[in-house]
Parts: structure tokens; sequence; C-alpha cells
């Protein structure tokens, strides 16, 4: 709160604690008589308490438009800097890779243009790094240009680079990588660009046998381990390495590089096959980077938990079991409904009226919840639990928020994320009737569950919001609340969507930090897409003022423009018939071991229980 908003409070106490004493003596007769004075006092009290209540709603007021002012200029700002870009071409010299080489040449500035058109405040410096192999003399096994905005000079550089001989079919790809670790790494997203159509030395490494390594049981002459090299690079913060495959020869590679790393540090491979392919992805690549920085950055204030995530699978006989009282927001009907505030209630069977929903049901439910979570997000803890339905024990997931201000594990706080939920449910709803035989939305309701619980200080309660787990399938993160949007995993159904529930609600309101899991036919072709955790932008600065992921109509603006930019990008690149294979989705931070726990849920289960925002 602002010194200006402390001074407004404080006169508008003191004025009603003057008026309250003046009233109190009068009603008593304490103070005598009631003389025109004292009524013409009374009245200039009233006045100035009128108007002093005046000034302190409208000064809250500002004060709370000022910090979501606040709040989203961090944003931004988190923003452009993720949109300064440190982008490395690591590039197999020899004599097989010339045209790819030429095409790093000719395509840079289309690449830069092209992410240009959806991230506008793009600043990238480029950097090149051209392997060779250790046959050839000292000054020509390595070619390299650090980081640098003048991408005219980078073309220059590209363009004199020459392709050699390099004795054996193996390259010195460890070299390579290592001259890479040396480069001046120091913006926010960085990336690696991979090219080559050799493996590096050593039998760990490929299938060729001694005809095409002359180092094959000693690996890398120079002493460089390629699995430690690549992971001093991918360990930076904000760092992504793409390797374009061109052949199976580099597969062994590859797949043993990323034995040693966790899956949200491992290469990740896309079919390159001819450099046609090169700026479409390239520039997806560096949509995909950029949102991944973003995501990995974005996070609450203050102090927050200090949770161990858990790999435990959990089954319901294994967990105590507890009691929680659930609160939830009746299932909307029409658009007037999704305008009005919510008015939450008790019990599970909220699917009318109010007054229908809480004569059905007002009973609590037994529950058992993890000791420790499974995932976190942003601003929440994600843990694998159970609530009883029917006699049965069925799987949920609840979540809790990191903060440890008393303000953000309110029962507002937790209202307000079920509220989003509820309004989301219905505008998902809306959409699918109107959108014809097309991919559909799906979200789920949200309950607000309170636990007691037995701490430090006594007894207190502990609220969680709960939904049911999701259906079974890798955890995407598609965009955030503010104007970005992942690249590499692009849907135009999610950015219709978006866009229908701006306009279905007159712009009041828009559903945004999609995220959740793809479902696919038969035929491989997407049927729904089931999502979790939104946060919903809207006109009315109190509606959803206890979630810090909506950030008002200015944000709102800004998406539409991003979602605009996007589709066209979308279907430019469909229509050239970009077969770019997606990348992994970033938006949940899980343990190194614990993708195999979600794996290991019923036998098929993957990062799918939800991320939580």
């Amino acid at each position: 709160m602002s010194l200006k908003t402390v001074d407004v409070e404080k006169q508008y106490e003191q004025i009603q604690k003057q008026l309250s004493d003046l009233m109190a003596g009068v009603q008593s007769g304490g103070t005598g008589t009631v003389t025109p004075e004292k009524t013409e006092l009374m009245q200039k009290m009233m006045n100035t308490f009128t108007v002093a209540k005046d000034s302190l709603l409208k000064t809250r007021e500002k004060a709370k438009k000022d910090g979501k002012k606040r709040e989203l200029q961090k944003l931004y700002d988190q923003m452009k800097n993720c949109n300064a870009v440190d982008l490395c071409f690591l590039v197999d010299c020899t004599n097989s890779m010339s045209s790819h080489i030429d095409g790093v040449k000719a395509r840079i500035k289309r690449i830069i243009k092209r992410v240009q058109k959806t991230n506008k405040s793009l600043r990238l410096r480029a950097a090149f790094v051209g392997y060779r192999d250790v046959n050839l003399p000292k000054s020509q096994q390595l070619e390299k240009f650090d980081f640098s905005e003048d991408i005219e000079k980078f073309k220059d550089f590209v363009g004199k680079v020459q392709t050699f001989w390099g004795g054996d079919y193996a390259e010195d790809v460890s070299g390579g990588v290592h001259a890479c670790t040396e480069l001046d790494w120091s913006n926010d997203t960085a990336i690696v660009i991979h090219i080559g159509d050799a493996p590096c030395h050593g039998q760990r490494f490929h299938t060729m046998g001694k005809q095409g390594d002359t180092y094959y049981r000693d690996g890398c002459p120079r002493g460089y381990d390629i699995v430690d090299e690549v992971q001093s690079l991918v360990v930076r913060d904000g760092m992504s390495y793409y390797f374009l495959r061109i052949h199976s020869l580099t597969d062994k590679m590859i797949t043993e590089i990323n034995k040693e790393l966790p899956p949200e540090l491992q290469v990740q491979v896309l079919d390159y096959e001819s450099v046609e392919k090169l700026e479409d992805l390239v520039t997806t690549c560096v949509r995909s980077s950029i949102f991944r920085t973003f995501t990995a950055t974005k996070g609450g204030e203050g102090p927050e938990k200090d949770l161990e995530l858990s790999s435990d699978v959990w089954n319901a006989d294994d967990l105590p079991q507890q009691t929680a009282t659930l609160s939830i927001a009746p299932r909307k009907k029409n658009l007037s409904e999704i305008m009005s505030p919510t008015r939450f209630v008790r019990g599970t069977a909220a699917s009318a009226s109010v007054s229908v929903a809480t004569a059905a049901d007002t009973k609590s439910v037994e529950v058992k919840i993890a000791p420790q979570p499974f995932a976190k997000g942003a601003l929440r803890y994600c843990f694998q639990g159970f609530m009883k339905v029917n006699h049965i024990w069925e799987e949920y997931v609840f979540k809790e928020f990191k903060s440890i201000r008393d303000e953000d594990n309110s029962k507002k706080s937790h209202e307000c994320q079920a509220d989003e939920s509820a309004v989301a449910v219905f505008l998902a709803e809306a959409f699918n009737a109107s959108s014809g035989s097309g991919p559909k939305v799906f979200y789920k309701r949200a309950y607000i569950a309170e636990v007691e619980v037995v701490g430090p200080e006594g007894k207190q309660v502990k609220r969680y919001t709960v939904e049911r787990r999701l259906l079974d399938g890798e955890f995407q993160k598609f965009c955030s609340n503010v104007a970005i949007w992942d690249g590499g995993n692009f849907h135009p159904t999610l950015g219709k969507f978006l866009k229908y529930t701006h306009e279905a609600t007159n712009g009041h309101m828009m559903v945004c930090d999609l995220q959740g899991v793809i479902k696919k036919g038969r035929d491989g072709e997407i049927k729904a897409f089931h999502l979790t955790d939104p946060a919903i932008h809207c006109v009315d600065s109190d509606r959803f003022a206890g979630s810090r992921t909506s950030l008002g109509e200015e944000a709102m603006g800004d998406f539409l423009e991003a979602t605009d930019s996007q589709m066209e990008q979308w279907l430019e690149e469909h229509n050239r018939g970009l077969p770019f294979s997606r990348t992994p989705a970033f938006g949940m931070a899980l343990p190194s071991k614990g993708l195999s726990f979600l794996a290991s849920l019923h036998n098929h289960r993957q990062s799918t229980l939800l991320g939580g925002s």
C-alpha cells in the first residue's frame, strides 16, 4: 500500500471516529439538547465523512490499478528479456555439409524477420562454430565467430567458411561443442542449433567400427568428453539445444548423450533432411525457446514454501484419511451469470442454482493427500490425492500455493482460482457448440477443499484447489498469461478459443494461460484439448482480484495482436507443409527421476496429472 493510500486511510478513520463520538453523545443526551449549531456541525461532519469515503475508495481503486500496471510491466520486462536471444549455429564443416553452411548464411535474416512477426521485441545475437576433424592442421580444425548483433558480419564470416575432407567418417564433434562453451553467452534465451551428419569419435557413440573411426577405442583425441561438454552448455539457465538430424548415423550419439541428462535438459532432435527446411525449423526453435525461457522465469513474489518434489506413486490404501469441507461455484448457465461475481456454495453437487446446490449436498467429504508434491508451477505445488465419491476413491490433484503469505492462502484466493475454472468451463462449452467439427476444448471444474490439520501452532485450516486429474498424455503449456505463445506448439484451435472468449464476452474477459493434455484419435488427428488452470483477464479489476495472473484490459489487447500474428504465421507455415515435430513443454518442473513416477501410474500415465500455474 502506498504512503498516500495510508494517509487517506488514517484520515478516513479519524473522521469516522469523530462523527461516531458526536452522534453517540447526541443519542445519549450526554451533550445536552440538540442545538442548531450541533445539527450544522453534524451535517458538516457527515459531508466531510462522505468526501473522505469517496476519496478512500478512489485511492484504493487507483492503488489496485497501479499495482496491476506494475505487475504487467514486470511481466513485459521479463518477456523483453526473454526476447533477447543468443543463437549459435554449431555446424560440421566437412565436405558433405557445404549446402547447409550456405543455407545458414542465406536464411539468417529471413529467420530473424519471421520471429519478429510474433516476437516484436526480439533482439538477436548470432554466433557460428564450425568443426572438422583432428587429422587437419590445427588452424583448420575449428572456425569460430563469437556472438554479435551485426548480422552482416555474421553472414560475411559464414560465407568464407570452407569445407575440408575430414579423414575418417567420425568428426571432432566434442571439440566443436567445447568451443561453444567458450562463447560469450549473456542473453536470457540461449540456443544451439547443431547441424551435422556424422557422429563424434568413440565406439560408445556409433556403430561404424574402426572403418569409420580412427579413434574408435580411445574416443576424442583431444580429451573432451562430449557428454560433459553438452551438459556444461545445457545446465545454463535459458539454454535450448536442438540437433537437426540429417540421417541415422548420429542417432546413437544423441541417445548416449541424452541418457546422461535429466528430461528437462535433453538435446531435442528434429528431422532435417534438406536445407530447404532450415528456415522453418530454426524459426520455430527460436520461438519455442523464448517461450520456454519466459515460462521458467515467471513466478511469484515474496517468500515461498520450499517443498521437495517426489516421484513416489501412492495408492488410496497407503494414505491417511482426512475430512474436508468442499466449496464450488455453481455451474454457469448463461453469459450474464459469468459476468456476475460468483457466490460459492458448500458441497459437491453444485450443478444448478445456489438453492438447489445447497439443498442437494452440504456434507463434508473424505480425502487422502500425498505428503509431498509431484510437480510445481509458477505459483502452486501439485499433490496426488483421492476423494471418496459414491463410496469409491477417485483420483484428484490437490493444488497448494507456494507463497507463505496469508492473503495468498486465503479462501478468497482459492475461490478466485475456482471461479476462473467455472468461467472457463462455460466459455469452452459455448466455443465447442459454435466451432463445428474441429477439435474441442474442455476444462474441469475446480473445488476448494479445506482440511483441518494440527501444526506447531495448534489446529489450522489448510486450503487446496482441487480438480479431477487430466487424461493420460503429456502435459503441455501452449501460452502464458501475457502475450506470448509457444510457437513450436501452436494450434489454431487454441488461438480461435482465446479470441472467442474475448468476443463472446464483448471484450470483458479473455481466457489464457492455456495448458493441459491433447487427445488424439486413432488416425493421429487432434480431437480435443483438455485444459486446466486458466488465467482470465477481465476489465473489472475486482472480479479476479485474488488472482495474480489476471492482468486486465491492456493485456487482452496485446494478446489479441500476438494471437493474430501467431495464427498468420501458422497458416503460412502450414501451407508450406512444415513437418515440425513438437518440442517438449516446460510448464512444470519435475525431479530428474519424476517422469518415471508419472509413467508408472496405471502402467501408462506420463506427465499428465496437472502442471499447476
